[in-house]
């Protein structure tokens, strides 16, 4: 049976490598954003039905290429520029609360907490309007950074705390 400083470091190292892993996506939202707000919705359309034509050719049925296409057909002005600032804010937030979680920074994991609540809150909207696996498997990730967060956050405040 694992030592209790086994589970521990285990635990750590899962939190770690979560962090790392919301660190990168932040990122890469933070350049999606970019790249949308670059690109004009037309193009953008394109670039989709180009994207999606081999998958659809092998597959027909394809679920996850009809749902892209979906998205480019119903694409407006409106849509592209809510994604932008959504991809923009939500990467920047991101990347500004993993920097604090990795530096070690104790106010920032209820405060990590919280917003990924607000964001969970937000997405499991959009999955009862869109029923989206893609949002319900980001809502299971972001749940279980939540449960991580947390367990780090008790094991640090108990350090701390000496108790």
């Amino acid at each position: 049976m694992p030592t209790p400083d086994l589970k521990r470091r285990f635990l750590h190292s899962l939190f770690d490598i979560l962090v790392v892993i919301k660190g990168i996506d932040g990122f890469l939202e933070i350049i999606g954003g970019f790249l949308l707000m670059r690109i004009s919705t037309e193009r953008l359309s394109e670039m989709i039905i180009f994207l999606t034509q081999y998958e659809l050719s092998n597959d027909p049925d394809d679920v996850i290429a009809h749902a892209v296409l979906g998205f480019a057909s119903h694409l407006q002005i409106g849509t592209k520029v809510f994604s932008t600032i959504y991809l923009l804010g939500h990467g920047f937030l991101k990347v500004i609360l993993v920097y604090n979680l990795l530096k070690e920074r104790m106010w920032v994991f209820p405060v990590a907490i919280g917003v990924i609540e607000i964001f969970v809150l937000y997405q499991t909207y959009r999955f009862s309007v869109h029923q989206s696996i893609g949002i319900g498997i980001i809502n299971i990730i972001d749940m279980l950074a939540i449960a991580f967060i947390w367990s780090e956050w008790r094991a640090r405040r108990a350090v701390v705390g000496g108790r």
